[in-house]
């Protein structure tokens, strides 16, 4: 039994077979990395509270474990200062009174107090229009606002002359809390007209519906124990603020609510969304442009459409997104799992130092998704590639289930493509109808425009498609396998200019076992090789890889006029040129094409496909895979005794779109 350190080098891609520790990848994990000049200045931020992990998700063996975030109970008497009671100043707590008037005379009272001050909202309905608490209060202390009871919005979409309904602008250091009850509820009343009237289906330029909380210049304050539902939008909308702790937050909504992010931060520094439960409509967490040094941890997620960053490009003059770290979730039942997105046709912007990490998917539809052609309407410029570049990008240690034939979907911007984007330890479980798990091999991990902004030929996206092809054989694995734990680490590192990342200890992988006897045997130079002794088609492991087939791509002619024989005679005497003679070359290709990429097909040894690799005019060298080798298909012609044998399917040039169109959320 061998050992082997794969390393597949494509067109400025590189698969690397590594444990990669995230401080190497990233630097310190907790630290974001220093901005670019044309980046704006990271605050001076002081260290932030750790939150307590996901309940549902067990750490790995050896992991440090996070301290838990103590209990949100009500606040004691010499905590809360002086009480300012809405009921004292006029509210009604009978659900039908609009109280407003009274909330508003109660803030204004323990804004301006000199000491401590608590603003209570008692048990009992509250019936409460829009609103908005301002800052900043006497001597810059903000009075902490405690919850018992339940506050309504009304139906009509009427009363709301503005896109938010309770807000807070303009105040420092406060926390909005519940009383530990399980009473204190914002119930946005969504259900009775907003989400009926949503038109963000249908165009780009609609209007966003109302947000429940909407926070706005707002520092250093917490929001804890509390209850929001079915928001008008947003629940929870964070704006031009910093230094927020959400934690112990239940946000629920219908899944097929439109628009009603759990909790949207947009241009703001330095928030913690932690030890929470969110399952909504839309994206159970959303962070927008101008987002830096934001923790999402230990969230329940689902339903919805998972946890997203983005959708970014969508406006001019948007800012970068910088040092985003989401880890210790669990994902359940959503339509998508971790997602960047970006519009089409976007001006220039900047997304990076991006992890998604310790995140278990249960029956996710797509878990993992790049997706920069982001069109949820028809109104979309798609004549014009997103111009947001997405760099420094870790995806680690995704577990779980999925059901859809995409794990992982990288649909990457022509006008600047991503850099710098690593896999690492990706497990997931295909649980689909029993077609779509035997048929595993011919599941499509989307992926285009991998590399520098050169690569923009039909041979890159063929060869980055077929790629994608292989990393879902790696990513993917039936329930029935059993040798999903012995599956080895790995990453997907996408560099620029054939460059290699040093990388730390490799892992060796182990190959298969003898299949025969025999000093110096291995069934990777066996000239008949058995196929019947190859693993079932439902298991699908890195080191099972037919080391006898290749796919080797080449450069396109400088003549594009050249004829197929001519392209074929040079297919003949590049093989020729390791193999010995051209008619050994004849003999050793099985498939050639001309028109959908500029390549062919091999019957050689693991030994010569590298030599082929190194060869002018080579492109890239790919080996086959275990699903169905005999009659395994690149689209290319049959080449049998030195003649071409043409099948129509492929005679025409291959066009670089989907074959269907996908369902934009």
């Amino acid at each position: 039994m061998g050992n082997i350190v794969v390393y597949i080098a494509l067109f400025h891609l590189s698969i690397v077979i590594a444990e990669i520790p995230t401080r190497q990848l990233f630097g310190s994990p907790n630290v974001a990395p220093d901005p670019k000049a044309d980046s704006p200045a990271l605050p001076n931020i002081p260290p932030a509270r750790l939150p307590k992990p996901c309940q549902a998700t067990e750490p790995e063996a050896g992991s440090p474990a996070l301290p838990p975030i103590p209990p949100a109970n009500s606040p004691n008497e010499e905590s809360r200062g002086r009480v300012f009671d809405v009921t004292e100043y006029g509210a009604v707590a009978d659900g039908e009174k609009e109280s407003s008037s009274a909330f508003l005379a109660a803030w204004k009272a323990a804004c301006n107090y000199a000491g401590n001050a608590t603003f209570l909202i008692p048990e009992g309905i509250f019936l409460l229009g829009p609103i908005s608490f301002d800052g900043p209060c006497l001597n810059n202390l903000s009075p902490n606002i405690e919850i018992r009871g339940t506050l309504l919005a009304p139906g009509s979409l009427d009363a709301f002359p503005s896109s938010a309904w309770i807000a807070f602008r303009n105040l420092y250091g406060f926390n909005l809390t519940g009383s530990g009850t399980g009473k204190a509820r914002i119930d946005g009343k969504g259900e009775v007209e907003a989400w009926k009237r949503s038109s963000c289906e249908k165009s780009m330029n609609c209007n966003r519906l109302v947000a429940s909380l909407y926070f706005f210049e707002v520092s250093h304050a917490t929001i804890s124990n509390i209850t929001l539902a079915n928001s008008k939008g947003f629940h929870l909308n964070i704006y031009v603020s910093d230094n927020i702790d959400v934690y112990n937050v239940n946000i629920s909504a219908p899944p097929d609510s439109p628009n009603t992010d759990g909790v949207h931060i947009g241009e703001s520094s330095n928030i913690t969304i932690a030890s929470s439960t969110i399952g909504v409509g839309d994206d159970c967490v959303s962070i927008g442009p101008g987002s830096i040094n934001i923790s999402v941890s230990g969230i329940q997620c689902g339903p919805g459409h998972g946890i997203s960053i983005g959708s970014l490009g969508k406006y001019k003059n948007e800012k970068d997104v910088i040092g985003i770290k989401i880890e210790n979730c669990t994902i359940n039942g959503t339509q998508n799992g971790v997602r960047v997105k970006t519009w089409p046709g976007s001006p220039p912007g900047r997304a990076s130092n991006i992890t998604f990490q310790d995140i278990s998917m249960i029956n996710v539809s797509n878990p993992i998704i790049i997706d920069q052609d982001y069109c949820p309407s028809s109104s979309c410029n798609k004549s014009k590639p997103s111009m947001v570049k997405l760099t420094d990008i870790l995806i680690k240690n995704i577990t779980g289930t999925y059901n859809t034939k995409s794990a992982v979907s990288l649909l990457c911007s022509s006008g600047v493509p991503c850099q710098n984007i690593h896999l690492v330890d990706i497990k997931l479980n295909y649980t689909g109808p029993e077609l779509g798990r035997l048929a595993l091999g011919h599941l499509s991990t989307r992926a285009s425009n991998l590399g520098t902004e050169k690569a923009t030929s039909k041979m890159a996206y063929f060869a980055r498609r077929t790629l994608a092809s292989l990393a879902t054989r790696v990513l993917s694995s039936s329930p029935s396998s059993s040798s999903l734990s012995s599956r080895p680490r790995f990453a997907l590192a996408l560099l620029d200019n054939h460059s290699v990342t040093h990388l730390p200890d490799p892992v060796k992988i182990l190959t298969r076992p003898k299949t025969t006897s025999g000093p110096g045997y291995s069934p990777l130079n066996d000239p008949s090789p058995n196929w019947s002794n190859r693993p079932p088609k439902e298991t699908i492991l890195l080191d099972g890889c037919d080391y006898e087939h290749w796919l080797i791509v080449m450069e396109f002619p400088a003549d594009e006029n050249k004829s197929e024989t001519d392209m074929i005679d040079a297919y003949v005497k590049t093989l020729a040129s390791v193999v010995g003679s051209e008619e050994e070359a004849r003999k050793k290709i099985y498939s050639v094409c001309t028109t959908r990429y500029k390549g062919f097909g091999a019957l050689i040894s693991e030994e010569l496909a590298y030599k082929v690799k190194e060869l002018p005019g080579v492109l890239w060298v790919l080996p086959d895979s275990y699903m169905d080798v005999p009659n395994k298909d690149y689209g290319g012609d049959l080449y049998i005794d030195g003649k071409v044998i043409h099948r129509p399917q492929y005679t025409a040039p291959c066009q670089p779109q989907r074959t269907r169109p996908r369902r934009r959320s």
